[in-house]
C-alpha cells in the first residue's frame, strides 16, 4: 500500500513536470544534444612577413585569434591551418607586414 506522502510526491513532480514542458517553453531538446564550439570558418590568406618572404595558408581571423597567445613584450603567436583545419605553422603579428585575403 502506497502512502499519502509518496502518491502526493508523485503528483507534484507530475505537475512540474507539465510546467516545465509546457508552461515555461522549456527544450529537454537542449538537455541531450552535446555541447559543441562552433569552428570559425578558415579563411585563405597569403600572409606577408617583413623580410620580404611570404606564405600562402589559413587564418581563423584576421586579428588575434582566441587559441593564440600573446607574450610580455608584445609578441604574439597565431596559428596557420591547412584546407582541412590542421595546424601547419605559426606566425607572429609582429613580423607580418600585411595580410592578403585569396578568394
Amino acid at each position: 500500500m502506497v502512502s499519502k506522502n509518496a502518491k502526493l510526491l508523485v503528483v507534484l513532480v507530475l505537475l512540474m513536470g507539465l510546467l516545465a514542458t509546457g508552461g515555461c517553453k522549456f527544450s529537454f531538446n537542449q538537455l541531450l544534444q552535446k555541447t559543441q564550439k562552433q569552428e570559425a570558418e578558415l579563411i585563405k590568406a597569403e600572409i606577408h612577413f617583413t623580410s620580404n618572404d611570404y606564405t600562402v595558408g589559413y587564418v581563423k581571423s584576421l586579428g588575434v585569434e582566441e587559441d593564440g597567445e600573446i607574450y610580455i613584450g608584445g609578441a604574439s603567436v597565431n596559428y596557420i591551418y591547412d584546407q582541412k583545419g590542421k595546424v601547419v605553422g605559426s606566425f607572429n603579428y609582429a613580423r607580418v607586414e600585411y595580410i592578403k585575403i585569396i578568394k
